[in-house]
């Protein structure tokens, strides 16, 4: 059921970034870190055998769409979680800094080829890289989506070395409650 729900939820969010050119956030004081414990327990508790760890540092406040940025984390340990290995590590690290906070998702073991990077914050683009997938290529779009309406940016690094790493960075006080943009 909860697949079920993920993937309407998807749908909808798809639906409302592409007819208002963005997402709609409604920004308050959050603590980042304390959104981040939420997501690892969940992944824990949904993956009782995977290490799934968090490493937070700095000042994780600031003025985010808390729902928005719970659902940018989630997705993103999700996937990692989904498309890795399952005796990967999989590694929420937050770093805050003066002006913004950043968000990494670390999976080890899961390489993103060259040629995919440029397409996977597409929606539809669906690859499945390290495991076998049906889901519907979104989750990826809308954590892009999410970021850019709180004034933040996603990226991904991954290499044979040391895996693939998702990468977003948020300003402290970044978004807008009206369109998001």
């Amino acid at each position: 059921m909860r697949r079920v729900e993920r993937l309407i939820r998807q749908l909808l969010d798809f639906t409302r970034a592409r007819l208002s050119n963005g997402l709609p956030v409604q920004p308050t004081s959050v603590n980042l870190g304390q959104l981040a414990e939420r997501v690892v327990a969940d992944r824990r508790s949904a993956h009782p055998g995977r290490d799934v760890r968090l490493v937070a540092n700095g000042d994780l406040k600031g003025i985010w769409d808390g729902d928005r940025i719970f659902q940018l984390m989630d997705s993103l340990v999700g996937n990692a979680l989904h498309h890795g290995p399952v005796t990967s590590s999989v590694v929420l690290q937050l770093q805050g800094r003066w002006d913004g906070v950043t968000v990494q998702v670390h999976d080890p073991d899961c390489r993103v080829p060259p040629e995919y990077q440029g397409t996977l914050f597409e929606p539809f683009k669906h690859r499945a890289l390290c495991s076998a997938d049906d889901g519907l290529g979104l989750s990826l779009f809308i954590v892009r989506q999410i970021a850019l309406a709180h004034g933040g940016r996603i990226s991904v690094e991954s290499g044979a070395a040391d895996g693939t790493r998702f990468i977003v960075w948020l300003p402290r006080t970044g978004g807008s409650s009206a369109t998001g943009s």
